[in-house]
């Protein structure tokens, strides 16, 4: 039974980690007024013009992974 004894360490900190990530994760009560000023500032956020120099990157090509040589004929 003694030798079971490190298992203890371990439960006690799997237990605070169990209450720690419900304590993190459990939901915030927003104000009205809070929730309000945010989507606000989103809103204004959105309807800024973009900077010039920003623009969308073409999409790669991505790879297969195969290597394919070119044909050294015209396939017909």
């Amino acid at each position: 039974m003694a030798i079971l004894l490190w298992l203890v360490p371990a439960a006690l900190a799997t237990c605070a980690a169990m209450v720690l990530a419900g304590w993190l994760g459990r939901e915030r009560t927003t104000s009205q007024r809070q929730a309000d000023r945010a989507q606000q500032r989103f809103a204004r956020a959105m309807d800024r013009p973009m900077p010039a120099g920003s623009r969308v990157a073409s999409p790669r090509v991505r790879s297969t992974g195969i290597a394919v040589r070119a044909a050294r004929r015209p396939l017909r």
